[in-house]
């Protein structure tokens, strides 16, 4: 069992109950709720596999294929549950630590048009950090780098998802879906395009926008090094600025995304990691597991 395959298990029970409380609303609640109790069940089922090549590929990196799914899922669930969105008491902090909401007014203060296609081709910058830095660093550091960036992936956006559930907000982009600027320019299509094709309501507190691609430069400077590490810090900050300049997010939204990654990669991830390799070298002498 790898640290990743507890964390993935964990959300698909507690979804489980989430689909199981939903069937008077949605008939095929509970075959849903299945799935997510047999996907629960099978990292243990495969444990004692050793596979190589692709298929170790797909056995360490199986999270990552699913997140597609768990980020649609959420949508489904929201529309489902019909919780009203928080964004009253989400404006009202942004307002009050800010003094203005910037989402609402960046981008029409600065309407600059080189400077809106650069700030949305930072927005889309974000796709890349889902799939890059990930591959990359697999590739240049090995298997145990490629585990450690899958598992960080998981507890920053499975957590994120799980806050979604609970405490859904729509954001500024959709709470003023009818003043919303007319589409101008590639990258600007090509984001309206990406949401439309994909977007899940109620997810914009924390930002995981941010928190995904803070967590990837935190990845990167560990294991590609200072170099590679501060030009992704600098991406990073560069998609958490375009998220607030497009609209799509408050600057409260994207701070507290930033500073959801601190306790999992401080604490959290650190204590996983030692765990299993203290578990690994455990099997390998022999020792008990419980070493």
């Amino acid at each position: 069992m790898l640290p990743v395959d507890g964390v993935v298990a964990g959300y698909n029970l507690v979804l489980a109950l989430v689909w199981l409380g939903l069937r008077d609303r949605a008939p095929h609640a509970w075959m849903v709720a299945l799935c997510h109790v047999i996907a629960a069940a099978l990292p243990w089922l495969f444990a004692g596999a050793r596979p190589r090549g692709v298929w170790r590929a797909i056995r360490e990196g199986y999270p990552l294929l699913g997140f597609a799914v768990f980020w649609g899922e959420l949508g489904v669930v929201q529309r489902l549950r019909g919780l009203p969105p928080h964004d009253a008491a989400i404006r009202a902090l942004d307002l009050r630590l800010f003094g203005v909401h910037w989402s609402d007014v960046w981008m029409t203060r600065m309407p600059y048009p080189l400077l809106r296609e650069l700030m949305f081709f930072c927005y889309f910058l974000y796709y890349f950090f889902l799939i890059v830095p990930p591959v990359a660093i697999g590739v240049a550091r090995g298997w145990r780098a490629f585990r450690s960036v899958v598992l960080a992936g998981m507890l920053t956006y499975l957590t994120c998802f799980l806050f979604y559930i609970a405490f859904p907000v729509y954001g500024p982009r959709a709470m003023a879906a009818g003043t919303a600027l007319p589409t101008v320019g590639f990258f600007h299509t090509l984001v309206e395009r990406t949401r439309e094709s994909g977007d899940s309501l109620g997810t914009a507190f924390p930002s995981s926008h941010v928190a995904g691609v803070v967590t990837m430069a935190v990845l990167g400077w560990r294991w590609l090094g200072r170099g590679w590490g501060f030009v992704m810090a600098v991406a990073a900050l560069a998609v958490a600025l375009s998220t607030v300049y497009t609209g799509n997010h408050y600057v409260v939204d994207a701070l507290v995304g930033a500073l959801w990654v601190v306790p999992f990669q401080a604490w959290i991830q650190p204590y996983l990691e030692r765990r299993d390799a203290g578990l690994s070298r455990g099997a390998d002498t022999g020792a008990p597991r419980s070493l």
